[in-house]
């Protein structure tokens, strides 16, 4: 046990998160739920209280999210995608808020984004069987290249480029939808 851990006799919270993730991840690629468990594990053998609420929306998720946010901006984590993140090392400095990158853009150039748009439509072309993911619609496509790549919550409402909030649509359903951000049945 580490004496001099100061988040000793106390919960697993985002700012334990913010220190020990860099500690044990750095220069590492991981999923989200091996980075919670594992600093989670060195947390209770410094001594940090055990958390009860394990739920993928308990308060290890609430924390991971938190802090994965200020070490983004700190430069010391990004989001690899498909549930993976590269751990850069510890911040650079303590991120504010004005310094902090838009969260649609992700920072990718162009050159990247359009790499990443295709990468996606491939990859949920194969997700929905060729299919639009309006339910009403259904429609089947040759190929991915029919579809529109849709964010299920638009970016002009903070919806992020991860893919979760990604789908493809034929071009009717697109149109029809528009940015008001429903999200049509799978």
């Amino acid at each position: 046990m580490d004496e001099s851990y100061k988040y000793r006799n106390r919960p697993l919270k985002q700012q334990a998160m913010r220190e020990l993730i860099p500690k044990l991840y750095s220069g590492q690629t991981k999923t989200r739920q091996e980075i919670i468990e594992g600093v989670e594990r060195e947390h209770r053998r410094r001594g940090g209280e055990p958390t009860e609420d394990r739920s993928s929306r308990g308060p290890l998720a609430a924390a991971f999210k938190g802090a994965t946010r200020w070490l983004k901006h700190g430069g010391a984590m990004e989001d690899a995608g498909f549930g993976y993140w590269h751990v850069l090392g510890e911040p650079s400095a303590a991120p504010s808020p004005q310094s902090a990158p838009d969260q649609r853009r992700r920072g990718r150039d162009s050159t990247s984004d359009e790499a990443y748009r295709e990468h996606m439509k491939l990859a949920l072309y194969a997700w929905q069987n060729g299919r639009c993911a309006t339910a009403a619609c259904n429609r089947y496509f040759p190929n991915a290249v029919d579809f529109d790549l849709d964010h299920v919550v638009p970016r002009a409402r903070d919806g992020g480029d991860e893919p979760g909030n990604l789908q493809l649509l034929c071009r009717l359903c697109n149109t029809q939808k528009g940015a008001g951000g429903s999200r049509p049945a799978i």
